[in-house]
């Protein structure tokens, strides 16, 4: 994937009734955002439930470092329950700290 160096990327991975779409895409996903510095998950419309089981072929610690969370409110009520589910998943409060923002602070360049 070529991109300007200080260009970031968040890649969103879509649910559906096709299941292995959903493994491939998640698999890919994970791939490209641990193989590169640049490529984040964006983890609007998963359900914070079923992301270790969408990245069960990943290190959930190691990749939860590259994911942003994100909403799609208003189709998603419970803003704050599912901050506090994917908070719950992350391996230490450091990593759930990036994930609820620090992550999407450097991705989109914002001052916090």
């Amino acid at each position: 994937m070529a991109m300007a160096p200080d260009a970031q990327a968040a890649l969103t991975v879509r649910t559906g009734p096709r299941t292995s779409c959903l493994r491939e895409s998640s698999d890919a996903a994970a791939f490209l955002a641990l193989m590169n510095e640049h490529v984040w998950i964006d983890l609007a419309g998963l359900p914070p439930s079923r992301l270790p089981q969408y990245y069960a072929r990943h290190d959930f610690a190691r990749l939860s470092r590259r994911m942003i969370f994100g909403t799609d409110w208003p189709a998603m009520p419970g803003i704050a329950a599912n901050a506090r589910k994917v908070a719950a998943l992350c391996p230490s409060e450091e990593v759930a700290a990036l994930v609820l923002a620090g992550n999407a602070a450097r991705v989109y360049r914002l001052k916090l």
